[in-house]
């Protein structure tokens, strides 16, 4: 690596003393720098606005599939009550199994509190 550096060090040394026009200064290499990071910046933008439409494009897609479905069957999905109150008791009864038999042994004369309280579940 440091020979690549010396041999272009030396080429670029060369060319200054024969007068070439190739050779650019401090202030043009830090023009084409800013410039090659805002071209990054501007396409990154770019392609974020793009994801950004495809995305909203193909969830409105969805959306219109969806409720062509629903009007197709004219009936929509629902929980009564009483089923959401089953899951929950049975949810909530395997959580509490489970933390029962990952007690130590010593813990398990004392009844230990439950760290948390299920309070309802939600269907995805």
């Amino acid at each position: 690596m440091y020979r690549f550096v010396q041999m272009a060090n030396m080429a670029l040394m060369s060319a200054a003393e024969e007068g070439a026009e190739e050779v650019y200064g401090p202030g043009t290499m830090a023009l084409y720098s800013i410039i090659g990071f805002l071209l990054v910046i501007a396409v990154l933008i770019i392609l974020i606005v793009l994801l950004v439409v495809f995305s909203k494009i193909l969830n409105g897609i969805k959306l219109k599939r969806k409720k062509a479905d629903v009007a197709a069957t004219g009936t929509v999905e629902e929980v009564s009550p009483e089923e959401d109150s089953e899951t929950v008791a049975a949810i909530t009864a395997a959580l509490m199994a489970y933390y029962e038999t990952n007690a130590k042994s010593e813990e398990k004369a004392d009844v230990m509190p439950v760290p948390f309280v299920i309070r309802s579940i939600k269907k995805l």
